[in-house]
């Protein structure tokens, strides 16, 4: 049973991450970045890849994987306004 939860932490963390960089990856290919947006690209196929097998093993990982998405975002995205805004 340990090993459900140690996944489940795991499968939120790796989502966290890879939606961050989805927003960092977004951000920088509107920014016509190239090298840090194929950067992105590449780390966002490994960390889907292994939340995709996770969650084909346990659906239940669908909805930790999900949280984990959603807070990566707002914090990325709220870090980013952050620095924004002390910038100016």
């Amino acid at each position: 049973m340990n090993d459900v939860y140690f996944k489940a932490v795991l499968v939120f963390f790796v989502a966290l991450i890879t939606d961050a960089i989805w927003t960092y990856y977004i951000k920088h290919t509107s920014m016509g970045n190239a090298w840090r947006a194929t950067f992105s690209s590449s780390l966002i196929v490994v960390a889907s890849a292994f939340v995709t097998v996770e969650y084909v093993n346990n659906p239940w990982m669908v909805i930790v994987a999900a949280v984990g998405g959603g807070l990566g975002t707002f914090l990325l995205m709220k870090f980013d306004a952050k620095k924004e805004h002390e910038k100016a």
